[in-house]
């Protein structure tokens, strides 16, 4: 769980049964069972509901994706621009 956009970090077994505490709410992680991963929750008087927009699930999930992983990066050898001489000379 990424609670508050990274004010706090939290790794749980997700089962039915499975509760954490988000500030000074006790909520089931029941609800995220099924959801797609990134999608977005709210704690309400009840515990965990879904953020929805127009009545549709919110999923962050592709976006945060863009900006939080490197998959869409190319490792094809161009980014080191220094041949082994050069870093020799440079430790010299």
């Amino acid at each position: 769980l990424d609670v508050n956009d990274g004010d706090r970090l939290a790794f749980f077994r997700l089962t039915p049964g499975a509760t954490v505490k988000i500030g000074d709410k006790s909520c089931s992680l029941q609800p995220l069972l099924g959801r797609p991963f990134g999608s977005l929750f709210r704690v309400g008087p009840d515990g965990l509901l879904p953020c929805q927009d127009d009545g549709k699930p919110r999923d962050a999930g592709a976006a945060q994706d863009e900006t939080r992983d490197n998959r869409s990066l190319v490792d094809n050898n161009t980014a080191q621009t220094l041949s082994s001489e050069d870093i020799e000379a440079m430790k010299r």
